[in-house]
């Protein structure tokens, strides 16, 4: 095949794409081998194979694909089903080819398919396998490798067009036999998938056992090395715990560094990670508060609050650097008026700067309280007025449970930073201050309303008894100490007050696209303020809303005749892969509307399309570049329909302000000006 500028080399053991993540590309295996990862098996693909064409039919990732031997791709940008009549087009003598090896990987999928069926059957006689998968087309992939290879390949080399349709539709069945086979393996209590090695540990530096000073200017890294050195201990001594304590946690901790399998799944490593996990919290806590009375906090113990550090041998000599000088420089690089690191963040729960965050029964510390002293358990005044019970709360619940959805991998998480969970460099996966807020601005630049909240507005005097305004407020992002690939959202509004920031939670150390999390973040963020706005009549249909229209979708998808059966499969697909959750769906579609609607890219169906233009409109410019295309036209004027009656009535009362004399107020000029975006 011709040489281009998109070839790649990707090395043996390196990963290509992993499964849950949006398709921007395809690969077309050029030289060497992939193995394409499930939880119900692995396939080998060799040349000619196309990665990713079977996940790109849906738009979401399926599996995890490694090379397992060095390989030669072509990357291929991917938008649609059009990209492989592209590529069937340009490699037409081949495409023959490119339709027998796709073939193939079906094929295996059925063997798979078949043998999990046996397995079911064997566990419950009654056991009827998805109903999706016809007999028929099982029979045709089935059937393929009987036909002599070369009347295939001479066939469907013949004609572009109907290779491209062929291999189409083998990706379309073949997330048909993926979704049965997710089924089936969840049933069995089967996972293969894809498990990245751990990372080879890199030898410690030779340093000089020297005493220096705890602040930071520039000096070598073998000096800071050599200051961090028995990290553990310091922080135990300054915490200033019980000498009982003490010598138990470090046993803890040395017992952990001695495991060769720190993240494993069987219950010795599962209850020594928990108890870790436990002591973890109650050492946090007592160096917390030691830290209230210290003016000069050492940089270790910043470390510890603010990244999770307590040991320098489980964590590379260059990360330990690293983090080191991150921490003499953590305001700045992690503090803004929306974005807290964690230590800043109880600093000002403790000040009662901040009211504590709901714990994971939706009460506030408020309703806590109240519930507690109808218990008889603690007094209520005593509580209101206990600033260390607030700052426990917030630990015990916003904290131990944030921390854990923060990190991505839950049933291996310990609060406790390792090499094993930084797979990059530290100084590469920062969430910094200027990160976070570039992708705020970056999606409010797109989604203009994502963080408006609408109110009531009067004035009497003015004669305005009841007119609608909208208040921008910025979540408050809050910094969790460990390396993570999701952002929580955990609170819309704070208390009862509808003009109080959300709550999101990111990891400090970001080991995925920090834009793609963030979002994931935005859409469960509109999604939870809309439920909270609607309250009871959330998914009520009748009650328009933004999830109540999404919910009435998702329910009745299968009898919605606008949707084609492709985009039905799809949305079982997304179901499938969210597990049912309709918030789940509804941010990954949010982010497809975000990336590549915006600019025009097609990526949702036309009655998701409707909903989102109708609940998060693009900005004025966005919809004017989009105006032509008839995919957006009939939805954007609805939009604008939609509005009209509330701009033509801010417009006329602000005519009749003007010629009365009358000062127009700021709230009816700031409504005026939102509705012209």
């Amino acid at each position: 095949m011709a040489a281009n500028n998109n070839l790649m080399e990707l090395k043996a053991g390196k990963l290509l794409m992993n499964n849950g993540g949006d398709i921007e590309y395809i690969y077309l295996v050029i030289k060497g081998k992939l193995t394409a990862y499930a939880a119900y098996g692995n396939y080998i693909m060799g040349p000619g194979s196309i990665a990713g064409a079977v996940d790109g039919y849906y738009g979401i990732g399926i599996y995890n694909y490694v090379a397992s031997e060095d390989c030669m791709l072509e990357r291929i940008p991917y938008t649609g089903v059009n990209d492989i009549t592209a590529l069937c087009e340009k490699y037409r003598d081949k495409s023959g080819k490119l339709v027998s090896v796709s073939s193939r990987f079906v094929s295996q999928l059925i063997n798979t398919y078949l043998s999990l069926i046996v397995r079911c059957r064997k566990s419950d006689a009654s056991f009827s396998p998805d109903s999706r998968v016809a007999k028929w087309e099982l029979e045709k992939y089935n059937g393929f490798p009987t036909i002599p290879t070369e009347v295939a390949e001479r066939y469907f080399t013949s004609n572009s067009a109907v290779a491209a349709a062929e291999i189409a539709a083998s990706a379309r069945f073949a997330t048909v036999i993926n979704d049965a086979c997710l089924q089936m393996a969840a049933y069995l209590g089967i996972d293969l998938d894809y498990v990245e090695p751990e990372p080879e540990p890199e030898p410690e530096p030779v340093v000089d056992d020297i005493v220096i000073s705890d602040s930071y200017d520039g000096y070598a890294d073998s000096t800071i090395l050599t200051q961090l050195k028995g990290s553990l201990a310091k922080i135990i001594a300054y915490s200033q715990m019980d000498e009982e304590d003490a010598e138990a946690y470090t046993a803890l901790i040395k017992q952990f560094k001695g495991c060769s399998n720190k993240t494993g799944t069987d219950d010795a490593a599962r209850r020594l990670r928990k108890e870790i996990t436990d002591g973890f919290y109650k050492l946090y806590h007592k160096v917390f508060m030691k830290t209230l009375d210290d003016q000069n906090i050492p940089n270790y113990i910043n470390m510890f609050l603010n990244f999770g550090y307590i040991d320098e041998e489980l964590v590379k000599p260059s990360d330990c650097v690293a983090l080191y000088k991150a921490s003499h420089e953590i305001d700045e690089l992690f503090s803004n008026e929306h974005i807290y690191t964690i230590y800043r963040w109880l600093r000002l729960i403790y000040n009662e700067e901040k009211t504590p965050s709901r714990n994971s029964l939706d009460q506030n510390y408020e309703d806590y309280v109240r519930e507690q002293a109808r218990l008889g358990k603690l007094d209520p005044k005593e509580a209101m007025a206990d600033r260390e019970a607030k700052l426990d709360f917030e630990i015990q619940n916003m904290f131990t449970h944030a921390n854990k959805m923060a990190c991505g991998h839950i049933s291996s998480f310990v609060p406790i930073l390792t090499e094993e969970t930084m797979l990059k460099p530290a100084d590469s996966m920062f969430t910094t201050t200027a990160s976070v807020m570039k992708t705020v601005n970056d999606t409010r630049e797109v989604d203009y309303s994502l963080f408006y909240r609408s109110t009531v507005y009067t004035n009497e005097k003015l004669g305005i008894t009841r007119e609608f305004i909208y208040t921008e407020v910025i979540p408050d992002f809050i910094l969790m100490p460990c390396v993570g690939t999701y952002g929580v959202m955990w609170q819309e509004i704070e208390g009862r007050n509808r003009l109080s920031p959300a709550r999101c939670m990111l990891p400090i150390l970001c080991s995925a696209k920090l834009d793609s999390i963030m979002l994931n973040l935005f859409g469960r963020f509109r999604w939870e303020l809309c439920k909270r706005i609607q309250g009871q009549y959330w998914n009520v249909l009748a009650e328009k809303s933004l999830t109540s229209e999404y919910y009435d979708y998702l329910q009745f998808y299968k009898k919605n005749h606008e949707l084609t059966e492709a985009s039905k499969e799809k949305i079982k697909s997304a179901l499938t892969a969210c597990r049912n959750n309709y918030s789940l769906v509804f941010a990954k579609d949010y982010e497809q509307w975000v990336l590549y609607e915006s600019s025009g890219s097609s990526r949702l169906n036309k009655v998701a399309r409707l909903i989102f233009a109708k609940y998060c409109p693009f900005n004025k410019i966005i919809r004017q570049n989009l105006q032509a295309n008839p995919a957006y036209t009939k939805d954007f004027e609805m939009f604008e329909r939609q509005r009209h009656p509330q701009k033509k009535r801010i417009d006329t009362l602000c005519r009749t302000f003007e010629a009365k004399g009358i000062e127009i107020p700021q709230e009816i000029l700031d409504v005026k000006e939102y509705l012209s975006r």
